[in-house]
């Protein structure tokens, strides 16, 4: 199903500060401050692309055209779980569930549909279900299925809060991750180098375990 997101409230600092990248590239002036702040923010966007994690506290929204899957009648639904039978369980709740394209969901802020007619509403907490397995967040409809939406593109909008926390909450690995990069974006500045560069086969392994395969 064709998504589009985008980062609303931005996280409100950094997982490192400047004193630690300081720290670790050995750098006592503060001439380069402006420099280093924007690699610590480079390398912050590099690491959330490459895991699909938000790493500090920050609000997205992702629009689809439309709700996954047939709208289901009540009646043919077993309560919020679901099914319909134990041999129809998986395919039925696969084809109607939402999938997010970042994580770590901290909370699900709104869902918003534009109906039949043109309007806006916002569905109410109680009519779908979060469902976290293996890592990924899915959503899926409670017994009234999902509304109907109008055929415009867009026309589902959900807002919602990730990310690991605050600074200290990010795990070690994403840290460190991220001082290797910057230090490397920091010793090689220009588009070629003269220097012989050799590759860390650790430093990509330290993403592995937080790498979040959506789809």
């Amino acid at each position: 199903m064709e998504s589009s997101s985008r980062c609303v409230v931005p996280p409100a600092t950094e997982p490192l500060s400047l004193e630690e990248v300081k720290e670790h590239l050995r750098i006592d002036s503060s001439a380069e401050d402006a420099l280093l702040q924007m690699y610590i923010e480079a390398a912050r966007k590099v690491c959330e692309h490459n895991t699909a994690r938000a790493l500090i506290t920050q609000t997205w929204e992702t629009t689809f055209d439309r709700f996954p899957g047939p709208v289901l009648e009540p009646s043919g639904l077993d309560g919020e779980l679901l099914t319909l039978s134990r041999t129809a369980t998986r395919t039925l709740r696969e084809g109607l569930a939402i999938t997010l394209p970042k994580g770590p969901i901290q909370s699900i802020e709104a869902i918003r549909y534009r109906n039949e007619s043109g309007d806006w509403q916002t569905m109410d907490q109680d009519a779908y279900i979060r469902d976290h397995v293996a890592g990924v967040d899915r959503i899926y409809p409670g017994p009234a299925g999902w509304p109907e939406v109008d055929g415009l593109a867009g026309a589902v909008c959900i807002r919602y809060l990730v990310g690991f926390g605050g600074r200290w909450a990010t795990p070690a690995a994403l840290r460190v991750w991220m001082l290797l990069r910057i230090g490397t974006m920091y010793e090689n500045r220009e588009k070629t180098s003269t220097k012989t560069l050799s590759r860390l086969p650790m430093m990509d392994r330290l993403l592995e375990p937080y790498r979040l395969s959506i789809y």
